[in-house]
């Protein structure tokens, strides 16, 4: 259930992405950061998990001030991620 709900959250940052799209340099880091995340869901690899963790963090602060609800959608992932036990 947890995957679904991760799922979820990134499909919501992907439609925040695409109703307003942030500077290139962190569009470009989310986008890949989402694809990974969606590959790692069905094989995962607890060395990348921690890494996701930092990026997405690392994004939800640099958002913040100007996308309060795509941070919102990344803070939501880090959380089910932390609830996963990761």
């Amino acid at each position: 259930m947890s995957k679904q709900l991760i799922g979820d959250e990134i499909a919501r940052a992907r439609s925040h992405l695409q109703q307003q799209p942030l500077p290139p340099a962190h569009q470009d880091e989310l986008t890949r950061t989402l694809a990974d995340m969606e590959l790692h869901l069905q094989v995962p690899e607890p060395a990348k998990t921690e890494e996701f963790l930092d990026t997405l963090r690392g994004l939800e602060a640099r958002v913040e001030a100007e996308h309060p609800l795509l941070a919102g959608v990344l803070g939501n992932l880090v959380r089910l991620l932390g609830n996963m036990g990761v």
